[in-house]
């Protein structure tokens, strides 16, 4: 009998011992690891947003700003987009690839005379012959604007004595041959114009604008060393080495110049924005006068100044190519008839044609400079606008 009794109580006791391990076995521990994980996820994503509002702003480089509060500061940094940051290369402008193409002493006109003087002359706005002696038979006629690509020509002279033109072509014939032909220039001053605008207030500067086409500026360091180096020293120049074009060829970059105006878009699909529509189509460039379109040169009139225009070829900025430009240019002084005289057909004689050949030890960029040496000389009390 008490065995029996010790076996039912073992009995029992091992029932309640299967009964807990069961109930121990059935613990749902994968739900308990997964809530886990959110609980602690929670926490460092509190702590992660709490931790900004209570951090100085020194400690994420929010330094003071030169303009507006740091608030703000912050607040425009977020709204950075490509327009805003732009990495710039930074160019060796004598690369050992680059050097074998460069040649700094080259001499375009090697074989003129350095001494050789013109026979003619246009003093004081008088022409003579600077040599009596020499048994030649010169003469001399005017140029005048008509049109772009049209000049009026006056008659022969061959007395010498004053002139009323600016651009004056002088021939000189030996036994019937023409042997010389010069182009000269003058500045003959007209009168001053009352200023569209009020100035008394203004502090009015001369501007000169020398344009060299197709130069770029690592060019521009190589070729023009000294003159850069002068400008910037000497001049206080600003030199701005990443400005860029805003067009393919001259044409697009002169309007741009000097209407403000775009004749091809800017695209900037690159960056996922819309692109910017041109503000003339090429037919209206090409095929309309441009003297009610407002320019540089209307701008500087309106202030009571005077203007000039100097370029190195007959077409232009504006006229090339078959366009028509100016009907009636808005320039107090313009160097076109000088450029149709040398080019076109039917205007200056073959030996005038011919005298930028080399011989004289003169060039193209001579003559601009000289015209434009004229213009600062016959107003030194006016403000001046020059584009050469």
């Amino acid at each position: 009998m008490f065995t029996n009794i010790i076996f039912s109580v073992l009995k029992g006791f091992s029932s309640r011992m299967t009964s807990k391990l069961e109930a121990v076995h059935f613990i749902p521990w994968r739900a308990l690891i997964v809530t886990g994980c959110f609980v602690t996820y929670f926490i460092i994503l509190g702590f992660t947003m709490l931790v900004p509002v209570l951090t100085p702003q020194h400690y994420f480089v929010a330094h003071k700003p030169i303009f507006g509060s740091s608030r703000q500061t912050i607040k425009n940094i977020t709204k950075t987009d490509y327009w805003d940051k732009c990495e710039l290369p930074v160019y060796d402008f004598y690369d050992e690839e680059i050097l074998s193409y460069v040649e700094p002493n080259e001499n375009p006109i090697p074989y003129c005379n350095p001494d050789y003087k013109p026979i003619t002359t246009l003093i004081n706005g008088s022409w003579g012959l600077k040599y009596q002696r020499m048994k030649l038979e010169c003469r001399s006629r005017c140029h005048w604007h008509k049109s772009e690509r049209v000049n009026r020509i006056g008659n022969w002279s061959y007395k010498p004595g004053p002139v009323n033109c600016e651009v004056l072509e002088a021939v000189c014939a030996k036994n019937g041959t023409d042997v010389y032909g010069y182009l000269h220039t003058q500045v003959i001053p007209t009168p001053p114009k009352e200023p569209k605008l009020e100035n008394k207030q203004l502090k009015q500067y001369d501007v000169t604008v020398i344009l060299l086409d197709s130069l770029a500026y690592s060019q521009a360091r190589r070729s023009l060393p000294r003159t850069i180096t002068y400008m910037s020293n000497h001049m206080d120049a600003v030199i701005f080495p990443y400005i860029n074009k805003v067009g393919d060829n001259s044409r697009p970059n002169g309007a741009a110049l000097w209407f403000g105006k775009l004749l091809e878009k800017l695209d900037r699909s690159l960056f996922d924005e819309g692109n910017v529509a041109p503000d003339w189509t090429q037919e209206y460039m090409c095929n309309v006068f441009k003297d009610n379109e407002t320019s540089l040169f209307h701008e500087f009139q309106k202030y009571g100044y005077k203007t000039l225009l100097a370029e190195d070829w007959a077409e232009g900025t504006l006229n090339w190519p078959n366009c028509r430009g100016f009907k009636k240019p808005p320039i107090d002084h313009y160097m076109r008839p000088f450029q149709n005289a040398m080019e076109r057909k039917y205007h200056g004689v073959e030996v005038t044609k011919n005298h930028l050949n080399g011989d004289m030890c003169r060039e193209y960029h001579h003559t601009l400079l000289d015209y434009l040496g004229q213009f600062l000389d016959a107003y030194p009390d006016q403000k001046k606008f020059s584009w050469v």
